[in-house]
Formats: C-alpha cells, sequence, structure tokens
C-alpha cells in the first residue's frame, strides 16, 4: 500500500485496531498503528455505531475507554433500535465451579437462554418505529474463546432440548469430501492407485484394509463395481465443465444415495453441496489468475490442486440448514468478527492465558522510514523450555503484546449484539487471585481478569460498575455443581422441520423415463437423435498423428486447446504450451500448427465466415425443460446463419457411425444457438476429425 502511495496512486486503508485480531494469521497491526500515528490529519476515525441500541451502547462506550484508554473513539449510537429487553445481564460465579469444571457453568447458561426463550415477555425489536417480535433461538448467539469450550454449551442447551447451530471446521477432512475427492481424482487418473486403494476400503468400497493391501502387495489390480462409471465420467470430463465432471463422479457413486442413510447425513449433504458450488467458483475464476496461482487448464487435476489450496484458508463446514430459527447460533470469538446478533453470550471468559512458546516475530527498529521497513525488519525466536524460569523470562517479552491482543478480542466479543448482552461473571477468579497475592504466587491471568483489570468493573449491589458508572442489569446466580435438571434424562432436541429428503423417499421401481434438472450436451453420447442423417466427409489434410503417446483423454485436451489457441492467431509454443497445460515439443510443433492451419483454410474457403467464436459457453433449457450447459467448439457465423463445429480426437475410420455416435451432443448445442440467437438460423452442425483431417458434417 505504501508503494502505491509513494507513486502517487490515491490509496485508502480501512480498518479498526480495536478488532485486529488475527495475530494467529501471523496479521500485524504495528504496522497500520504506526501509519495512522505518522499521519493523523489523514486518519479519520469511526463515529458512528450502527449495530447496537443506545442504553447497550453507553456501557460499551464505557467499556472501550477501559480496554484502549484515549485511542478509543467513543462512538454515537445510529441504529435506531428501540429495544424492549434488558440491555446488560450476568451469570455470576462465585465459586469455582466442581472440579473446574468447564461444563457447569455452561449449564447454568444454558438454564438463563431457555428461560429467555419461554419468557413471553422478551421480544426482539423489528424495526418499523415499535414493532416487535417474540424471541427465539436464533436471535441467540453464544460466543466462546474456542471451540472446545462452544462443545460444552451444545451438550448443555441440547439436554435442554434446545437446538444448535455450530460452525466447524474439517470440511476436506470429513469422509464424504474425501470419498468424492478420491474419486475425482481416480477418474481423472485411472492408475492413481492410492485414490483406488482409498475407494475400496473406505465408506462406499466392498474391500477390508488387509484384504486390499494383500492385493497390492500381489500385484493384484483392486477392482470395485463403481470404477468403470468412474472412468467413463473421467472420459467425459477431459471434453466438459470440471462443475459438470464433479457431478457425473457423484452420480457414479450414487454418493448423495449413500450418505442419506449416515447419521450426520444433513451435514454431509451440505459439505456434497459446497464441493459443486466449488467447482462453479473454479469454472467462473479468470484464467490468467489461476495461471499465476500456478493452475493451469480447467480439467479435474488442477481444480483439485486448487481445492486443496483454498481450504487452506476456509476449511470451515457449511450449516446442515440453511435456516432454523430456533436454533442457538454457537460461534467462537474469533469468528464472530464482523457478525451481529440481538441478544449475544460473552462466554467462558475465566479461559486461563498464557504466553505459548516457542513462537517466532518480526521485530521492527522503527517504522520512521516506511521504503525500507523490511531492511530494517528481524526475526526472532522464543524457545521453550523444561526450566520454569527460562520459560518465565522469553514469557515475559511478550505477556504485554497478549494482553493488548486479549483486550482486543474481548471487544470484538463484547461488541456483537444489538439488544441485549450476557456475560459470564466468574468472580471466583478475584479471590483466588487475593490469595496468591497473599502467598507471593503467580497470579491466573485470563480474559476475565484482564477485562475487570482494564476497566475497572464490577458487580456491586445487583449492578455492573465500571468507575464512576452505574449500570442496571439482571444477575442469575451460577452454582458450584450441576442443577438438578442435568442429572435427569436429556430430553429428546424436537425436529420441528419436516423431514425431507432421500431418506422420505420409498423405494420402488424407477420410472422409465425421468426427466434430469441438468444435462451437459457431451453426456448425451450414443442417445438416438430421431429421423436419419445424411452426412458428407471432406478432407481438408493429412491427419494428425502428434502426441500420439498421451493417454486418449489427456491427448484430446490438449489438441483441443492447440487448434483454440492457434486458430485464434497464437502461434507461439511457449504461450501454447502454458495454454494447453502440456509441453509441447519443438518436434510435434510444426505438424501441429500445419493441422491447424490446414483446417483454418478449409473453413474459410467452405463457409466464407463473417464471424468465428471458440469455445463458446451455451446455456439453455431444452424441451423437456431440463438446463443444459456446455461449451462449442467453434461457432461459426456466416451471412445465411450459423454452423457448429466439434472437435474430435477419435482414430476411427467409420467416421460415419462414429459421426451418428456424437449427433446427439451436435443437436443439443444446435438447440441451445438457435434459442440465443433469433437473428439467424443454426444451417448445419459437424466434426472436425484431427487425427484423420476430415470434416463430417451435415445440413438441417
Amino acid at each position: 500500500l505504501w508503494a502505491l502511495h509513494k507513486v502517487k496512486i490515491p490509496t485508502l486503508v480501512v480498518g479498526d485496531l480495536k478488532q485486529a485480531i488475527m495475530g494467529f494469521q501471523h496479521a500485524d497491526p504495528r504496522l497500520l498503528a504506526e501509519l495512522s500515528a505518522a499521519h493523523p490529519k489523514e486518519s479519520k476515525p469511526l463515529t458512528a455505531n450502527w449495530r447496537s441500541s443506545e442504553p447497550l451502547m453507553k456501557w460499551i462506550n464505557v467499556i472501550g475507554g477501559g480496554l484502549f484508554g484515549k485511542g478509543y473513539q467513543s462512538l454515537t449510537p445510529k441504529s435506531g433500535i428501540k429495544s424492549a429487553m434488558d440491555p446488560l445481564e450476568v451469570v455470576d460465579f462465585s465459586e469455582l465451579p466442581y472440579r473446574g469444571s468447564t461444563i457447569i457453568p455452561a449449564q447454568y447458561t444454558a438454564l438463563r437462554i431457555r428461560d429467555l426463550l419461554n419468557d413471553g415477555k422478551q421480544k426482539v425489536y423489528a424495526g418499523g418505529g415499535s414493532d416487535y417480535r417474540p424471541l427465539r433461538g436464533s436471535d441467540i448467539a453464544v460466543l466462546c474463546p474456542t471451540n472446545k469450550r462452544l462443545k460444552n454449551y451444545a451438550e448443555a442447551l441440547a439436554a435442554l432440548g434446545i437446538r444448535t447451530r455450530m460452525d466447524q471446521d474439517g470440511w476436506f477432512q470429513s469422509p464424504v469430501i474425501q470419498a468424492a475427492y478420491h474419486a475425482l481424482s481416480y477418474a481423472a487418473d485411472p492408475t492413481d492407485r492410492h485414490a483406488a486403494f482409498y475407494l475400496a476400503v473406505a465408506h462406499m468400497g466392498s474391500h477390508d484394509l488387509a484384504g486390499a493391501l494383500k492385493k497390492i502387495m500381489q500385484g493384484q489390480e483392486i477392482s470395485e463395481p463403481f470404477f468403470e462409471a468412474l472412468r467413463a465420467a473421467g472420459r467425459r470430463g477431459a471434453n466438459s465443465f470440471v462443475d459438470a465432471a464433479v457431478g457425473d463422479v457423484i452420480s457414479a457413486m450414487d454418493i448423495y444415495g449413500v450418505v442419506s442413510l449416515w447419521p450426520d447425513a444433513d451435514q454431509a449433504r451440505a459439505n456434497l453441496l459446497r464441493l459443486q458450488g466449488e467447482a462453479r467458483e473454479f469454472m467462473g475464476a479468470n484464467r490468467e489468475a489461476l495461471a499465476s496461482g500456478g493452475f493451469y487448464g480447467a480439467g479435474i487435476k488442477p481444480f483439485l490442486a486448487w481445492l486443496r489450496k483454498k481450504v487452506e484458508i476456509d476449511d470451515s463446514q457449511p450449516a446442515a440448514r440453511t435456516v432454523d430459527e430456533d436454533a442457538v447460533q454457537l460461534a467462537t470469538w474469533h469468528k464472530s468478527k464482523g457478525r451481529e446478533w440481538p441478544v449475544v453470550v460473552v462466554a467462558s471468559a475465566d479461559y486461563k492465558r498464557s504466553v505459548r512458546l516457542p513462537r517466532f516475530d518480526v521485530e521492527y527498529d522503527d517504522f520512521k522510514d516506511l521504503d525500507r521497513i523490511l531492511d530494517r525488519a528481524s526475526i526472532t525466536i522464543s524457545p521453550n523450555f523444561d526450566a520454569p524460569e527460562a520459560v518465565e523470562r522469553f514469557a515475559a517479552r511478550h505477556r504485554l503484546e497478549m494482553e493488548d491482543e486479549d483486550r482486543r478480542l474481548l471487544y470484538v466479543a463484547l461488541t456483537r449484539a444489538k439488544e441485549k448482552v450476557i456475560l459470564e461473571w466468574p468472580r471466583y477468579q478475584e479471590a483466588s487471585n487475593a490469595g496468591k497475592r497473599a502467598k507471593g504466587d503467580e497470579e491466573t491471568i485470563s480474559y476475565w481478569t484482564t477485562l475487570r483489570d482494564a476497566t475497572g468493573m464490577e458487580l456491586v449491589d445487583g449492578k455492573l460498575a465500571v468507575n464512576k458508572s452505574r449500570f442496571n442489569c439482571v444477575v442469575t446466580t451460577g452454582g458450584k455443581h450441576s442443577p438438578p435438571i442435568f442429572e435427569e434424562e436429556p430430553k429428546q432436541v424436537e425436529n420441528a422441520l419436516p423431514v425431507i429428503g432421500r431418506r422420505a423417499i420409498k423405494p420402488g421401481t424407477k420410472p422409465e423415463k425421468l426427466t434430469p434438472e441438468a444435462i451437459t450436451p457431451s453426456s448425451l453420447h450414443g442417445a438416438p437423435v430421431g429421423a436419419a442423417v445424411k452426412a458428407a466427409t471432406e478432407a481438408y489434410g493429412s491427419g494428425l498423428d502428434a502426441l500420439a503417446d498421451l493417454p486418449a483423454e489427456e491427448r484430446g485436451t490438449v489438441l483441443h486447446r492447440c487448434f483454440e489457441i492457434m486458430g485464434a492467431g497464437i502461434r507461439d509454443r511457449t504461450v501454447l504450451s502454458r495454454a494447453a497445460d502440456h509441453d509441447v515439443r519443438e518436434e510435434d510443433f510444426p505438424a501441429i500448427e500445419k493441422a491447424v492451419a490446414d483446417f483454418e483454410a478449409y473453413i474459410r474457403k467452405r463457409f466464407a465466415p463473417q464471424g468465428i467464436e471458440r469455445e463458446v459457453p451455451v446455456l439453455s433449457v431444452n424441451a423437456q425443460g431440463s438446463v443444459v450447459a456446455g461449451s462449442v467448439d467453434l461457432l461459426i457465423e456466416t451471412r445465411e446463419g450459423l454452423w457448429i463445429i466439434d472437435h474430435k480426437t477419435d482414430r476411427t475410420d467409420d467416421l460415419d457411425e462414429r459421426f451418428r455416435f456424437y449427433l446427439a451432443q451436435l443437436m443439443a448445442y444446435a438447440d441451445c444457438a438457435a434459442k440465443a440467437r433469433k437473428d439467424k438460423p443454426v444451417l448445419g452442425v459437424g466434426i472436425n476429425w484431427i487425427s484423420r483431417g476430415r470434416v463430417t458434417s451435415v445440413p438441417f
């Protein structure tokens, strides 16, 4: 950003140092802080809050001043929320839960949530002046520092019959995605023995681990009934979009049908839907941008490589239900950033904090010269030791930095609410630390002690006292032992939404005719097309034998790209190799170049085109109501109308029979083109037999 500024490009930086909580991803707030301090006239702080009600903002402003001192800008409430709820609540724990249990506080907080949901007087502001509606589960979020603590609240709420919704990581490693990933790997490369082995022994295969290993050690081939279907899907995928290939692979293994019987069927289905969504995103991505990231081509293999890279950033599992109004949201403090709810429970503030070693940090001599900031940077290492005194010496250097980030994380958690904050209050830590101080022992540092020390907040006579300010709050008392209700048999969480999907379908005979939701023209190979057609074949060259050492699918993909790129006038071998995701050998290049030139000369002589478009995406709906999506290799526009030409690399001699095999695909393209172009008719379709130097075509 500084480099952009130096060359006079107007640069705007938007950020909030109070919410700089991504240190675990190596984000460093010091640079923004120093930049802001060095240019105070250019820094314009936000002065308004558009989320929280006015009574809640009064408390947040006082808390913010305590956490950040003079660096805090008081915010004017602008949300217009006229809340009917008490803005502050405290669940007070005066005694350490039995044996330091973390589930006991969760149980008392869950009881308070249940009481709020059952209290008909609790209303959420719905806008429009004085419109209110009853409080429901989805209005409430329970925020914890860690996922491990969140599970306690999920368990406690479930025991009370309250559904929850929690963001979880582990999407890529989930069983259904691993099965689909290895199925795609096998479809792209049937020689991938690891993919075959995984599919044979995990989830959907019929082999046990020992038996499959024995076959491998004896040099035998592992086989499953669905392997041939995957190979067929892979062959189709070589000439179709990745999203279509993913759908073909899922269908080939009936993955949706298999997971519908799993205990976590809803989550497995949601994970599969994300996989298909990722495939669509990959197809829509800019090719040059993908290539700059090292992902060449649009086939299954580059998609899988791109997917592995993406999950390093986002490995979250999507919610099994898109909408569940009765489910309480569970999230970590980090993942709550940027989100908001009417009621927020800031839980597990008793979580103990310490500097974790070893750690690596970037240090700067100063920030005076941003042109040379990296030249003045160094990496410091703080190792871990078995000796406590050595650990303390190194940890002490980072304790203030840890507490700064803790204050920012607390601020994020405390400012997610629109109308009410419920704060767990582990008062027993105060008494414990007083005893430790008397003995000269090291005190416990937790998020709660950091909050209390920074703000001076206390619970006095049923009110939250922050320095000279007093705030009314509802106080609920927590206990040392589990509430009696949790000793009873857990309630079953009621499923208020209707049960839908494959589990609700009764087994029966498959109807003879089904209308698929979506089809790709390449999936129609061999389908009947109605009336017989009379095709004519013409020679334009001697045929092309280049790249004969490649597998048929890979050769077809590379030659398709060669005819696309070189037909458009690009004759650079390096560019061609990069675009085709294959190193086109120097000895093969002249033959490919001649074949393309011969074909282009034939096209111009045969059709006298006014325009030629290559790799044209098509999207339409056929007469049966199915969505048709694909890509036309060559769309030729003449004065009279349109011609559609598809490239094929088959080495067959019976071109007429092979043409009939592909004709349904061509007719699907023609139907799409006819619906898209009302100004000109489709005059005919044809196939360029690259390996034979022939074109077979049929006029309409």
